[in-house]
């Protein structure tokens, strides 16, 4: 699995309760909607992507989008990316998945 990938399902993970902030959400205002709080958590986790690539920093943008409710375009993947993704998936299929060792190590490297 693509350390991007990996850093994405913990970016995922540590935002995971915002879902549940819907009831701090205040009306929308042209079309965006406004937090009433920023979270030590949440304001954590945006000043640690903004430490990464930009790319990657607009891959995290996406996802946190996302899973607010937000719809996003598709993206298309290169040939490169879609390979991987296919390798990830047989990967997947054949049972085979990092160990928590592994994780623990990709999660070191970024910070986490």
């Amino acid at each position: 699995m693509s350390p991007l990938l990996f850093l994405g399902i913990a970016f995922a993970v540590l935002l995971s309760d915002l879902v549940e902030l819907n009831s701090k959400i205040l009306p929308h205002s042209r079309g965006k909607a406004y937090l009433s709080i920023m979270t030590k958590l949440f304001e954590q986790a945006v000043e640690t992507v903004r430490g990464l690539p930009p790319e990657m920093q607009d891959d995290l943008a996406r996802l946190l989008l996302q899973l607010a409710g937000e719809d996003q375009p598709v993206l298309q993947l290169s040939a490169e990316e879609a390979a991987s993704f296919d390798e990830s998936l047989a990967q997947a299929d054949r049972g085979e998945f990092a160990t928590d060792e592994q994780v623990r190590a990709i999660w070191a490297k970024h910070g986490l």
